[in-house]
């Protein structure tokens, strides 16, 4: 139940807030303040979808070309040039990869040289 009120210049609204074990509590909160809640909690929704949809999209087993180009941070002559070494499929006319594959060619090539002790 909300209950708007001026006093003066402050807009303020009453909020009853709900039961929590037994208790009943009422708040008094200024608009602009109820006002910057509401749009953090909205900008908050808004990035916690996007964050979902990342997850979603880095769980995908197959790959475009230019999702294997932002994975590797190569350039698309490099994919093209690597496509038959890392594997992939032409259902159409747009190349597929198997993220598996473009995982395991980037690890397959990685060199790390050890610094010997002295």
């Amino acid at each position: 139940m909300e209950n708007h009120q001026n006093w003066g210049r402050t807009t303020f609204v009453e909020i009853h807030t709900i039961r929590i074990n037994n208790m009943e509590g009422v708040s008094i909160v200024e608009t602009a303040v109820l006002k910057e809640l509401i749009n953090k909690i909205e900008n908050l929704e808004v990035m916690v979808s996007a964050t979902l949809n990342q997850l979603k999209d880095s769980r995908k087993p197959y790959l475009s070309t230019e999702e294997v180009r932002d994975m590797t941070g190569f350039g698309k002559n490099w994919v093209q040039l690597n496509k038959n070494k890392i594997g992939f499929s032409k259902p159409g006319k747009e190349l597929i990869f198997k993220r598996s594959d473009v995982d395991e060619f980037m690890s397959k090539n990685y060199f790390k040289i050890s610094k010997n002790k002295q």
